[in-house]
């Protein structure tokens, strides 16, 4: 099978003209190059492209060459020397990973991968699934070639999701959360034999022994997928939730509000926190910190994420607005809400949320000068005189510059 044509014509022609590039500089280096991976599998598929290229390399060291293309491109440079990868970025998100074909040993589970360089089989064969486990030839003479030595075409063809050895998800257990995430985007099925290894290492508690950036890693790629419930419900199935913390829940409602999302139109960083956050919406504060806490989500996300749970937490149990310490709002806290609305307009969040906008848009039309010039001293009854307004402006009481002069001249003595 030559895949040739697909290759010129599915690929934006950007990344496909960089490719022609990279492989005739490869063989003038007498380095063989190959398009490996999910690439691969997507011109199969003819899905959509996903801004990212995996090229593997034998024949010997590939520093040179990406020095000189990151060189010749004005590209930033990443060196991953353990795993003998080079990364090159562009300004415009152009992404391109540079890999030795090499073979993977690993000490005990769930730890980072002891590599040797080796043949395009033996870098084939350290995938984690048979469809991911294709090449195409990109030499002049065989360009285009679909390389297929472990069956991926066939898995694709029958819609499966195949492990390539029974010890995969024990050695890296970050593949149970890829073949969630496959299965969901695609609408496969795993294979019986795949989905028995999922469970057993599960069952092992191979999760545990995963790092929480490791983890947080996989459940971000997760959560910005054009339908990211799939994937989490495939996660649920498994029983693999539990491993990431015993009391996370998961149902159909909060994969309705999750969908009723959009990742198109805003960024990365946004669709995760908005969409992490009506995952978190309905346990209790006590767990949604414990989650957050052992995914290490930085410090701005876990913020993003916080605001939207505090609020409606706050809702439910009906504080007054005056206990709400927010002073400004997160876009995402907005996206959460418009979500958690379009589901259920007449839950107590949708109500609180109405009623703390309108308390998030009401001010004093008295300032701090003005108390000053009325006779007040400054000190801390500025603040109590100050929300006091905003308390009667809030609930109707005050509408008026001057009514809120005769409220503060009333109940508040002069120094």
């Amino acid at each position: 099978m030559n895949l040739a044509l697909p290759l010129e014509f599915q690929l934006p022609s950007e990344y496909y003209q960089r490719i022609q590039e990279v492989s005739a500089l490869a063989e003038s280096m007498n380095l063989t190059p190959y398009l490996v991976g999910g690439a691969v599998r997507d011109l199969i598929l003819r899905a959509p492209f996903r801004n990212d290229c995996d090229m593997t390399f034998t024949g010997g060291s590939i520093s040179r060459l990406a020095e000189t293309l990151a060189k010749k491109w004005n590209f930033k440079h990443l060196n991953y020397a353990q795993f003998e990868t080079h990364t090159l970025l562009s300004s415009e998100d152009f992404h391109l990973d540079l890999i030795t074909a090499r073979s993977e040993t690993y000490s005990k589970p769930g730890a980072l991968p002891k590599i040797a360089r080796g043949d395009l089989n033996s870098d084939l064969e350290r995938r984690d699934f048979t469809v991911n486990a294709m090449a195409l030839d990109l030499t002049r003479k065989n360009w285009g070639k679909l390389i297929d030595p472990l069956g991926g075409l066939q898995d694709l063809k029958q819609k499966t999701i195949r492990v390539l050895h029974r010890k995969s998800f024990v050695d890296d257990p970050t593949r149970i959360f890829r073949a969630a995430r496959y299965a969901g985007r695609f609408g496969f099925k795993l294979e019986l034999q795949t989905e028995k290894f999922v469970r057993s290492a599960i069952g092992k508690k191979m999760i545990q022994q995963l790092s929480g950036d490791r983890i947080r890693t996989e459940i971000e790629k997760i959560l910005i997928e054009e339908n990211p419930s799939k994937a989490v419900s495939f996660l649920s199935k498994w029983n693999a939730l539990r491993a990431i913390h015993p009391q996370i829940g998961w149902s159909s409602t909060i994969a309705k509000t999750m969908n009723s999302t959009r990742t198109s139109k805003i960024q990365n960083i946004s669709a995760i926190a908005v969409r992490m956050a009506l995952w978190l919406a309905q346990n209790s504060g006590f767990t949604a910190e414990s989650v957050l806490e052992r995914l290490n989500f930085t410090k701005d996300v876990r913020d993003r994420i916080a605001q939207p749970l505090l609020l409606h937490i706050a809702f439910q149990n009906s504080y007054p607005m005056e206990s709400i310490p927010v002073s400004s709002l997160y876009p995402e806290t907005s996206r959460v809400f418009e979500a958690l609305i379009s589901v259920n307009k007449s839950s107590k969040g949708s109500r609180g949320w109405k009623s703390f906008q309108k308390w998030m848009s009401v001010k004093p039309e008295l300032s701090g000068r003005d108390l000053q010039k009325m006779g007040f001293k400054p000190g801390p009854v500025y603040k109590e005189i100050l929300m006091k307004l905003r308390l009667k402006k809030y609930r109707g009481a005050l509408s008026s510059k001057e009514d809120e002069m005769r409220f503060v001249i009333d109940n508040y003595r002069r120094n």
